[in-house]
Formats: C-alpha cells, structure tokens, sequence
C-alpha cells in the first residue's frame, strides 16, 4: 500500500526538528537561527561552533551567526613539551559588530567575544 502523505526523509527540507520548527534547505532551523541572531546583537560573548569550511561562524544547525574574516594558527607550548595547535578567528556579524575567539579548530564550538565599540 502507497502511502498519500510520506513523511520527508532525515535532512529533507520540510523535516520537524526537536524544536518543533521545520527545517530550511540547509538543514538549519530557521525561526530558531532568527532567534539566536537575535541574542547575539545584545551580548558582549556568544557561544557557537566555526564551520567545516572555515567561513563562517554558526549555530549548532548550522545557520549563520557571523562571516570569519581572519583565521590563523599558532602553535603554543613549552620548550620540550607538546606544541599544541590554536586558532584564532575574527568575524564580523549581520549588524557589522566584530567578533573574536580561538578554539582547536575548524568544526569545534568556540566562544566568540565582541570587540568594545
């Protein structure tokens, strides 16, 4: 038997998230992403994670909380001891606020700071 109304696979546009929203084309949810966009124009430090292709600074959806505009890393440790990788972001958000934070790298959650205007 055909069913009339299937349900959208795992990762389909359309798909219910845990928050009770569906989810947009890139998977993240969008009334929710709005809402941290939100929050983060009233804080002084954000906590996020950076994206696989180091552009971005995101939710945990996915959605875009800020464009990275510098990346470098440092390797930092002791002489004799093990060097240990850190990066360093900066970003700029929607609002044109800037942003930085350093975190072990790509796909990892960092905490984001705001630059004092």
């Amino acid at each position: 038997m055909v069913e009339s109304n299937p349900q959208p696979a795992a990762g389909e546009p359309g798909q219910m998230r845990a928050c009770g929203h569906a989810h947009g084309p890139s998977g993240s949810c969008i009334p929710c992403d709005d809402r941290e966009r939100t929050s983060m124009r009233a804080a002084q430090d954000y906590s996020g994670y950076i994206s696989s292709d180091c552009v971005a600074f995101t939710t945990y959806s996915g959605g875009v909380l800020a464009t990275i505009t510098l990346h470098r890393i440092k390797r930092e440790g002791r002489k004799g001891s093990r060097k240990v990788e850190r990066h360093y972001w900066r970003a700029k958000s929607a609002d044109g606020r800037l942003w930085y934070g350093r975190n072990s790298g790509p796909c990892m959650c960092i905490r984001m700071f705001a630059y004092r205007s």
